[in-house]
């Protein structure tokens, strides 16, 4: 399922991530000191990640508790799947030599893409 998030909403997630399940009101505290936004941003963000799929919200009388559905690891997958496929039309070879040919790579770094291609030649 694809659920492309905003700069914005990854913060939001980011939060959740890091303290794991909040109240509306600890968000909108937190982003507030962090981020500097309005609580109607913050709320409207929670709002739209709700309706992506990405938060779930369980009501407590008063209070919303929102809590990720999506690991951050699948939605690093996610996001970079939908980049290479916007960006290189899915062909990772071409994100590869792009990003390789406009930085310094690393000794290190350069072993491990080796060992990664010495292990996928081996699937």
């Amino acid at each position: 399922m694809k659920r492309n998030i905003t700069k914005a909403e990854w913060q939001v997630m980011e939060l959740l991530w890091s303290k794991g399940d909040q109240d509306s009101r600890s968000i909108v505290r937190d982003l507030a000191e962090k981020q500097g936004w309005a609580a109607n941003t913050s709320r409207t963000l929670l709002t739209r990640l709700v309706k992506k799929k990405m938060v779930k919200v369980l009501s407590m009388g008063e209070k919303n508790i929102y809590s990720s559905i999506v690991t951050k690891e699948a939605a690093i997958r996610q996001e970079g799947e939908g980049f290479l496929e916007q960006c290189f039309g899915g062909v990772i070879e071409d994100l590869v030599v792009h990003f390789a040919s406009r930085s310094k790579l690393s000794k290190n770094t350069i072993e491990q893409v080796k060992a990664l291609l010495r292990s996928e030649k081996r699937k």
